[in-house]
Formats: structure tokens, C-alpha cells, sequence
């Protein structure tokens, strides 16, 4: 538009005129018009370019656990990334983190109301998915023949491992799965809370 304008221009001043425009005008019209015109590109590119840097570094973070999500958030990332993974559904008020840096094993960590990803003394609830037993025992190093265990069988089949003398965390098996999972409490639980909340996992998508 810019350059269009310009040209009707020397055209006029050209035919009202008995000199003739020295034509070092036009070609100085021209190449300020081509001169904004790569301007503006380059910076839509930045633009664009810096927008994707932004949007690949918060995906970064959120694959480390350091970014607080709604539980909305948290299913789209992981359904997003494909991977499979299992929760307690959603808590009133809390907000979520996940961690998947390490192959085969994705954690979700629960931030109750009032808790942040900046207090690590604060207890929070944890649910880990390792992909099948071999990744669990690979990564935690648990061999659960030599472990002080009670295996139990819940209303819905899963099998549920824990140790009585610590009965702030829970291995469950799903007969349908060969995932592992391991839930983090930041209390103690009974058994039959241990088994209900065994019975309570679900897929997050």
C-alpha cells in the first residue's frame, strides 16, 4: 500500500512537471518500502520464534514438577504426551504437579490448598506409574521377594503390597495393567484405607 502510494505520486509530479523525476527517487522509494517491509517479517518471525521458546521452556517445566496445574491442566499435559498414568482423581482446592524426567516412571504430585512446588518439608501426597514391574525394580531398587510385605486382595482384585511397619505408602498391582503403582501418603493409613484407596485409582484420561 505504502509503495503504491508513493508511485501515484511521482507519477503525478511527474506529468505536472517539465523536468522529469531523477528515477534515483523511485529506486529510493522502493528500497525503503522493501526495507520495512523485511522489517516487519523479521520481526513476526521473532515474535513467532520467542512464542515457541516460551511455550517449549513451560513444557520443560512441567515435565520437571515445576509448574502448578489444575487438574484440568494436568490431564491435557498427560494425555497430551501419551503416556499412561493413574491418580486419585481430583482433590477439592489442590492444584498438581507431574514429573516424568525419569523413563518408564511418571509422578504426580498432590499441592493441597495453601501448598506450593517451594516447600519440600511440607508432606505431599504422591502417585508414581512405573510402566511394568522390571521399570520398578530397576528404578526403586525394591525386589519385592526380600522386602517385609503383606499382600493383600481388594474388593476389585488389585493386589495391594505395604509394609506394616510403615503404612504411609502402598504398592498396587491392577490385574488389567501391567503398570506399577506406588501412592506416597503424608500420614499413615489403616488397612482398609490402604485397600479403599487402592480401589480408588483410576486412569487420568
Amino acid at each position: 500500500m505504502l509503495l503504491q502510494h508513493w508511485t501515484a505520486s511521482l507519477k503525478k509530479n511527474t506529468a505536472d512537471s517539465p523536468y522529469r523525476k531523477p528515477r534515483s527517487h523511485f529506486l529510493w522509494y522502493i528500497s525503503v518500502d522493501a526495507f520495512l517491509s523485511v522489517f516487519l517479517v523479521v520481526g513476526i518471525f521473532q515474535f513467532v520464534e520467542s512464542r515457541q521458546h516460551d511455550g517449549d521452556h513451560e513444557s520443560e517445566l512441567m515435565h520437571a514438577g515445576a509448574i502448578a496445574m489444575s487438574s484440568a491442566q494436568i490431564v491435557d499435559h498427560i494425555r497430551l504426551e501419551g503416556r499412561s498414568a493413574y491418580w486419585l482423581g481430583p482433590q477439592d482446592g489442590a492444584k498438581y504437579a507431574t514429573n516424568d524426567i525419569v523413563p518408564h516412571k511418571l509422578t504426580i504430585t498432590y499441592l493441597p490448598r495453601g501448598s506450593d512446588l517451594y516447600t519440600p518439608d511440607q508432606p505431599k501426597m504422591t502417585v508414581q506409574t512405573f510402566d511394568d514391574l522390571e521399570s520398578f525394580q530397576r528404578i526403586e531398587h525394591v525386589y519385592l521377594d526380600s522386602y517385609v510385605t503383606k499382600r493383600l486382595v481388594t474388593k476389585n482384585g488389585n493386589t495391594v503390597i505395604y509394609d506394616p511397619r510403615n503404612m504411609k505408602s502402598e504398592i498396587v498391582f491392577r490385574p488389567d495393567d501391567p503398570a506399577i503403582i506406588v501412592i506416597n501418603y503424608t500420614h499413615e493409613l489403616s488397612q482398609d484405607e490402604l485397600l479403599t484407596k487402592a480401589d480408588s485409582l483410576k486412569p487420568v484420561w
